[in-house]
C-alpha cells in the first residue's frame, strides 16, 4: 500500500513538472515582422526595436504572453509564414490589406501625406497633365488614393521607409508616405533631404496585429488588452518615445483660420448692416405713413371745423336778419339766441 502511495506520488510530480513547460508555452507568441522604422527594425546593436514592437510587448504583457519576434523580407513573407504556421501573428498589419486575415484594433494610427522632390514640385504640379512617377506603399495605401495620382508610372514597395530613399536618389518624384516614417527618416538617414509635402490632409493608415482567421478567443484577449493600454496604461509614454508631436502651429494653416475668421465677422457684419439698414428703412417708411395718415386726418378735421362754423355763422346771420322775430331757447327755457326785431320788440 506504501508503494501505491509513493508511486502515485511520484507520478503527480511528474505531472505538475511536465505542465509547467507546457503552459510556458502555450503563453508565449511568436510575431512576423518586416523592417519598417520608426515601427519595427533590427537596430545597430542588432536588436529588434520600435513602437508597435514598444506597444505590443506592453499589450502582451497586460494579457499574460511573452512576445518573440521574427524578421521576414516582407510583408508577403510574413504572410507565407503565417499560413504555415510558424508564427502566431503578424505585427504591423495596415487596415488597407488584402490578405483577408483578422486583425486586432488599432495599435497606432498615422497620416498618410503626398510627398515630391521640390525642384519637380515647383515645374510640375501633379496633376494627370504631368509626366510623373509615383511611389506608394501596396499594403498601407485605399486604391482611391493611388488613382487620384493620375501618374504615368508607378513603383510599388513593401517598406514605406524605402519610398524615402528612391525620392532621394530621383527614381520616383511623388509618393505617398506614412507621416511618422518620413519624419523619421528626415530625422535620421535622410536629414537635409530636399522634399515637400503637397498634401498633409490625404488619409490615415492604422497599424494593427493580424492573425489567421478564426481565432477569436486570441484576438478578444488582444483587444482587451489594447484597450486596457489605451485607457489605463502608458499608450502615451510609450508612443511619446518614438513620436514627436507637432505642436508649433504651420504659420499657413494659422492664416488660414485668421482669414478664415476674418470673412466670416465680414459675412456676419454685412448680413447684420443689411438687417439693420432694412429695419430701418421699414420703420421710416411706416413712420412716414403713419404722419401722411395723421397730417391727412388734420385736414379733414381742419375742414369739417370751418365747414362747421361757416355753417354756425350763416345760420345765425339767417336769424338775425329774418324779418319775423324767432328766439332759440333750450329745455331748460334759456334763450339761446333771439334776433335783432324780437330784440326791440321785447
Amino acid at each position: 500500500m506504501r508503494r501505491v502511495r509513493i508511486g502515485a506520488g511520484l507520478l503527480l510530480c511528474m505531472l505538475c513538472l511536465n505542465r509547467i513547460p507546457v503552459f510556458s508555452a502555450s503563453r508565449s507568441l511568436v510575431l512576423a515582422i518586416y523592417e519598417e522604422p520608426p515601427y519595427q527594425f533590427v537596430d545597430s546593436s542588432g536588436a529588434i526595436d520600435g513602437l508597435l514592437i514598444d506597444l505590443f510587448d506592453a499589450v502582451a504583457d497586460l494579457a499574460g504572453y511573452q512576445a518573440e519576434y521574427r524578421r521576414y523580407a516582407s510583408m508577403r513573407d510574413c504572410v507565407a509564414a503565417l499560413e504555415r504556421q510558424e508564427v502566431d501573428l503578424i505585427l504591423g498589419m495596415s487596415g488597407a490589406n488584402s490578405f483577408l486575415l483578422s486583425e486586432t484594433a488599432e495599435l497606432y494610427t498615422s497620416p498618410l501625406v503626398i510627398v515630391g522632390n521640390t525642384n519637380y514640385i515647383n515645374q510640375h504640379q501633379p496633376d494627370r497633365r504631368s509626366q510623373f512617377t509615383a511611389g506608394y506603399g501596396y499594403h498601407a495605401t485605399e486604391k482611391e488614393i493611388i488613382y487620384s495620382l493620375g501618374a504615368d508610372r508607378y513603383i510599388i514597395s513593401d517598406r514605406t521607409y524605402g519610398l524615402v530613399g528612391l525620392l532621394a536618389v530621383g527614381k520616383i518624384d511623388v509618393a505617398v508616405l506614412d507621416q511618422a516614417v518620413l519624419d523619421y527618416a528626415l530625422a535620421g538617414e535622410y536629414q537635409g533631404l530636399d522634399i515637400q509635402v503637397t498634401n498633409s490632409y490625404l488619409d490615415t493608415v492604422k497599424y494593427t496585429v493580424a492573425c489567421t482567421p478564426g481565432d477569436s478567443s486570441l484576438l478578444r484577449e488582444l483587444n482587451t488588452a489594447i484597450l486596457d493600454l489605451r485607457i489605463g496604461g502608458n499608450y502615451a509614454e510609450i508612443k511619446s518615445q518614438w513620436i514627436q508631436e507637432k505642436t508649433e502651429t504651420d504659420w499657413k494653416v494659422l492664416l488660414f483660420y485668421v482669414l478664415g475668421a476674418m470673412g466670416l465677422m465680414l459675412v456676419i457684419f454685412g448680413v447684420y448692416y443689411f438687417i439693420n439698414r432694412r429695419i430701418h428703412r421699414l420703420l421710416e417708411d411706416e413712420l412716414a405713413k403713419k404722419t401722411q395718415d395723421i397730417r391727412s386726418a388734420n385736414r379733414q378735421l381742419e375742414s369739417q371745423v370751418k365747414q362747421m362754423q361757416f355753417e354756425s355763422e350763416l345760420r345765425s346771420k339767417l336769424i338775425k336778419t329774418a324779418r319775423n322775430g324767432m328766439v332759440i331757447v333750450d329745455r331748460e327755457g334759456r334763450i339761446l339766441l333771439i334776433n335783432s326785431d324780437q330784440a326791440a320788440g321785447h
